[in-house]
């Protein structure tokens, strides 16, 4: 807010000297922004006339009109009076104002000077007020994270516990309308390597892509305000910039696919009906002077792992039962370059309370995301996150409810069993006369629809009565096929 300054006509008696020219402020000038530390203030103005003869009066107040005394904050009397020439300032031209000023808030102030004998009051005598107004900046945020001087753990997420993942993280401020992130690689932020703004909801930063590994960088944050801003830039840490580094990180390690039994390709992706797959990937190439320590893996049911809640497991070599973790080169492969978790081990032991799994195993038609990254030198330096891949679950194994049922006088039989859940689009059926379901001569249809999945099959006629015949049942559908179900028996009519 700007205010004009303002000008009193006086009407001075012919035996009373002419009053003395109105002083000009030299600090704050008019409208200045002024910034921490805001107390006190040495306010300054220019000489109205001889010194010895001339007394001056100041206040301080947020009503630019001066008329409620409660808005005076700061007077040269005591009584912060709004009228009378009590104790003037004599012949100084300063005032020293220690009183608490506030950020974001604009103050106007004024001064007045008179002749040697104070000659009448605010209303009678002295040169008339000059009027000016300076504002209080908004305050700069405080820098919580990263922590200073720190090594962070990820190039990219310094913690990708929260929705979305954030690396550099300050305290909101109020009444910000954004805020401007600085990071460079020298303390003087001659050249910047990110200079972004964020809104005024977003008191956090991630790029796009990870920072350069084994860098010392420097961050400075200043609050946005289209009157009371920019605000100073972020406090200092132990004396000079706040500043951390980044991991000396070798390439991501690469997933490279699920071990499972039956891996099938449906609309959804690839869908196991292997609930405890091993999960594999490259072994990494370690940078120069880097020790391994352990791989880290995590699974869930959250595609970008920000929600605790839906994690399955987090494990490394610290978790002890699951194997592989501490070694750089596999056990179980012979060219000795790719790792796996064995996660059957993962969910009996580490599995999260929120996980969706069920006796140490993944929940049937589920879809599941993993990821795996490699940690270095005694767990202190970490590679970056590996990209996520993603696997389904099948519907379950058909368990119970079987019955087979001859029709009198006829050659059908009619089959039947108990849905899973979730209920799939269709169930396959096999029968056959061979236990090993090997012959050629086999009824194998899908069928669809309804609720029982009841099935009539009419079989040839030329089947010898009292056969026995061996038939088994699966889920089929977005998440399937479904295991097997066990095998069961019955005779030809």
């Amino acid at each position: 807010m700007f205010l004009a300054v303002l000008s009193i006509t006086f009407s001075v008696p012919a035996a009373v000297l002419a009053a003395p020219g109105q002083p000009t402020f030299t600090y704050p000038t008019y409208n200045e922004l002024l910034y921490p530390p805001l107390s006190p203030i040495d306010f300054q103005w220019t000489s109205s006339g001889t010194l010895g003869t001339i007394y001056y009066d100041f206040e301080v107040s947020t009503d630019g009109t001066f008329t409620n005394t409660a808005d005076i904050v700061d007077s040269n009397d005591g009584s912060h009076s709004a009228s009378g020439c009590l104790n003037p300032l004599n012949t100084v031209t300063n005032k020293t104002s220690s009183y608490a000023y506030q950020p974001t808030t604009t103050y106007y102030f004024r001064v007045q000077a008179y002749d040697s004998t104070c000659n009448g009051d605010f209303t009678t005598g002295g040169s008339g007020w000059r009027v000016y107004v300076f504002r209080t900046a908004i305050p700069a945020p405080t820098l919580t994270a990263p922590g200073n001087t720190t090594t962070l753990e990820n190039n990219l997420n310094n913690d990708d516990t929260n929705n979305p993942p954030e690396l550099f993280q300050w305290s909101g401020v109020s009444e910000a309308s954004g805020y401007l992130l600085q990071v460079s690689s020298n303390s003087s932020f001659g050249s910047l390597y990110l200079n972004t703004y964020t809104a005024s909801t977003q008191n956090w930063y991630t790029p796009s892509s990870d920072l350069p590994g084994n860098t010392h960088f420097f961050w400075r944050v200043e609050t946005l305000n289209s009157t009371y801003g920019p605000s100073s830039w972020s406090s200092t840490c132990s004396g000079g910039p706040c500043s951390f580094y980044t991991g000396n990180t070798s390439a991501a390690p690469v997933p490279l696919s699920i071990a499972q039994k039956n891996v099938y390709k449906t609309a959804n992706g690839k869908v196991t009906n292997d609930f405890t797959p091993g999960l594999r990937w490259q072994e990494v190439a370690l940078p120069a002077g880097a020790t391994f320590s352990t791989y880290e893996v995590e699974a869930s049911t959250d595609s970008t792992f920000y929600d605790a809640n839906q994690t399955c497991f987090d494990v490394t070599s610290a978790k002890s039962q699951v194997s592989y973790l501490s070694q750089q080169v596999s056990t179980y492969a012979p060219d000795l370059t790719t790792m796996q978790v064995d996660t059957g081990q993962a969910l009996v032991y580490y599995a999260a309370d929120s996980c969706p799994v069920s006796g140490g195993e993944f929940t049937p038609a589920t879809k599941y995301y993993w990821r795996v990254r490699a940690w270095f030198n005694g767990s202190t330096v970490a590679s970056d996150w590996s990209s996520v891949f993603s696997f389904y679950t099948s519907y379950p194994k058909v368990v119970a409810g079987f019955t087979a049922v001859p029709h009198a006088g006829g050659n059908t039989i009619l089959f039947s069993w108990t849905d899973v859940s979730p209920l799939p689009n269709r169930y396959g059926i096999t029968i056959c006369r061979d236990p090993n379901f090997s012959e050629g001569d086999c009824y194998s249809t899908p069928k669809s629809g309804g609720n029982p999945y009841n099935w009539s099959i009419p079989l040839k006629v030329n089947l010898p009565t009292g056969t026995t015949l061996y038939w088994r049942v699966r889920a089929e559908g977005n998440f399937g096929p479904g295991l097997w179900s066990d095998t069961q028996t019955v005779l030809s009519p």
